[in-house]
């Protein structure tokens, strides 16, 4: 993971969803990882990632992203997948821990109607190659 702290600011940000990975926590539920750019108030940006297990302790967490890119109504479906949060924009509060040199995402906030020049512009994810059409 990048060390960020010395480039973002801690509080308000712009994030975009980059891309999200179906994987199982270490307690074995599902979880989602997240990979988001944020762009703090100061115009600062950064990668960060982002958990979403499948548990009832992390349902205010789904549901705030889910709030914060206006498709809340995707909690009532059952299970998220990357295909339905891909390139979400919105807002959130990134914070560091006294004892991490690494940001996190304290909270997502509510969708309050930006649009997605006040996001951040989206990471180039690596082309896919079909098998056949590896040359060795």
């Amino acid at each position: 993971m990048q060390d960020i702290k010395q480039t973002l600011k801690k509080g308000e940000a712009f994030f975009r969803i980059n891309y999200a990975t179906e994987k199982m926590s270490k307690a074995g539920n599902e979880m989602l990882e997240i990979s988001l750019s944020v762009r703090d108030l100061a115009g600062n940006t950064g990668d960060l990632k982002d958990y979403l297990p499948s548990s009832d302790k992390s349902v205010w967490k789904i549901k705030s992203l889910l709030a914060a890119i206006d498709k809340l109504h995707l909690y009532e479906g059952g299970k998220i997948t990357e295909e339905m949060i891909k390139a979400g924009h919105g807002r959130c509060v990134i914070e560091t821990k006294e004892d991490s040199k690494y940001f996190q995402i304290k909270e997502y906030l509510p969708f309050s109607g930006q649009n997605e020049q006040q996001s951040v512009k989206p990471v180039k994810q690596a082309q896919t190659i079909a098998d056949d059409d590896i040359p060795f």
